[in-house]
């Protein structure tokens, strides 16, 4: 009898409903191309991108442009998108997206989207998703209307031309490299061309980050200008180190998804 229940235990301890459930495992979508173009793609159930700052390592992008990335547009609901792009001379200190939360859990609703691949050059963009049946690969080949520009200065300010339309997303980033021992801090704003423009650390937009060398390689920050915040026609966005070192290498980057 003891004998019997022994196997019996074991048995149980065995089988998938004795064993301890195993986490689910992340799924990839892998994108390909030479420049930002999209493809449609439906999602049957809610699915989670890792985008933000939650899932640093939720993008990984190789590029011989100056930029790539992802961004999930839903066909019938454009508050349901988000993105990330990598730019590699800026580092990834902290992620470049926008859209949505950087809760863990957040997650966007099943639907149709189209994909898209953010890049100027040929590109290969890897983003860790929760939720997908499979590892998906995509060769987007509808032309996306993006348009991205890195600068670098050796100075304390700089200025990048952009395009707003009614639908425009305007991402803004900018890095210092060599920062003093106290670090810096960068500010940013789009400029709206009124009288009273915006001014770099003070008005309309701006946007704060500090943070201490060691802890991190380079300081940088990110602003997002979402549709409706500014009127349409051209802009400029503008950046400027707050505080550090006037001698200090500064990289601006906008990219308007319009």
């Amino acid at each position: 009898m003891r004998r019997a229940l022994a196997a019996l235990l074991l048995l149980l301890a065995l089988s998938p409903a004795g064993a301890q459930a195993a986490p689910p495992t992340l799924r990839e979508i892998v994108l390909t191309g030479s420049r930002s173009a999209s493809v449609e793609m439906t999602f049957p159930d809610r699915f989670s991108p890792h985008l933000g700052i939650a899932h640093p390592d939720g993008v990984a992008a190789t590029t011989r442009g100056t930029y790539a990335g992802v961004w999930f547009e839903n066909v019938r609901d454009a508050r349901w998108s988000q993105g990330r792009v990598v730019v590699p001379a800026m580092g990834d200190a902290l992620p470049i997206a926008w859209g949505g939360s950087d809760r863990e859990d957040f997650s966007l609703p099943a639907g149709r989207y189209r994909v898209h691949l953010v890049a100027d050059g040929p590109s290969t963009v890897r983003v860790r998703v929760g939720g997908l049946a499979r590892t998906t690969r995509l060769s987007p080949t509808r032309p996306s209307d993006v348009r991205g520009r890195l600068v670098k200065v050796t100075a304390v300010t700089a200025d990048i031309p952009v395009l707003v339309k009614p639908t425009t997303t305007t991402v803004m980033a900018a890095s210092t490299q060599n920062e003093p021992s106290l670090g810096a801090a960068i500010s940013m704003c789009l400029d709206e061309g009124r009288e009273l423009p915006c001014e770099a650390g003070q008005g309309f937009g701006m946007t704060v980050a500090f943070f201490a060398p060691g802890l991190w390689s380079r300081t940088m920050a990110t602003y997002i200008v979402y549709p409706g915040t500014v009127a349409s026609g051209e802009h400029t966005a503008r950046y400027k180190v707050a505080s550090g070192t006037p001698t200090a290498t500064l990289y601006a980057f906008a990219l308007s998804l319009l």
